[in-house]
């Protein structure tokens, strides 16, 4: 009898463990589409770029607190408008499902930027996204894990985030080299 609670309990936690989140289950939907790219970096990662400026103790406590980050962006050379906000639509669309909460909203006649966060019961963000609309761009941030954004070196982590992979493949902005 034993077995077969441990058992169950197990396949239970398995299960509840397996679940996919509504931006998890729109990434895997819409994301790997023909001319949108998708990179995944685990924070605790090497790969990390804003690591190696923001190294210390409270750095790579904020770091630990995150499972992945997913940079999603539409390539404008490689997709229609049509695509681009299709993938827009049904990122807000699954962005007012009720366990998100939209933080920020910054709305230019050129870009819409909102910033979303899922918080569970207690107090813990579990996911954000940020996700950006340009005038032929679209690019979401999504991040998984279970951290606390008041946590010491959060707002060094973003700033450096921003810095590094929002501006990846931006070069078209600087003069060229002579």
């Amino acid at each position: 009898m034993r077995t077969i609670i441990v058992f169950i309990l197990a396949a239970f936690t398995l299960s509840a463990g397996a679940q996919k989140t509504p931006l998890e289950k729109f990434v895997k939907k819409y994301a790997y589409e023909p001319g949108i790219s998708v990179d995944v970096i685990e924070p605790a990662s090497s790969e990390f770029p804003a690591f190696s400026e923001i190294d210390g103790p409270e750095a790579r406590e904020v770091l630990a607190q995150f499972e992945y980050i997913r940079f999603i962006r539409c390539n404008a050379e490689e997709t229609s408008p049509e695509t681009r906000g299709l993938f827009y639509s049904k990122a807000m669309e699954t962005l007012q499902e009720k366990r998100y909460r939209e933080l920020i909203n910054v709305n230019t006649p050129k870009d819409e930027i909102g910033f979303y966060a899922s918080q569970e019961k207690n107090g813990v963000i579990s996911e954000m996204a940020l996700l950006i609309r340009e005038t032929d761009d679209v690019m979401m941030i999504h991040a998984r894990g279970e951290f606390n954004p008041g946590s010491i070196g959060m707002k060094e982590l973003l700033s450096a985030m921003a810095k590094g992979k929002m501006n990846k493949g931006c070069d078209e902005d600087k003069p060229e080299a002579e």
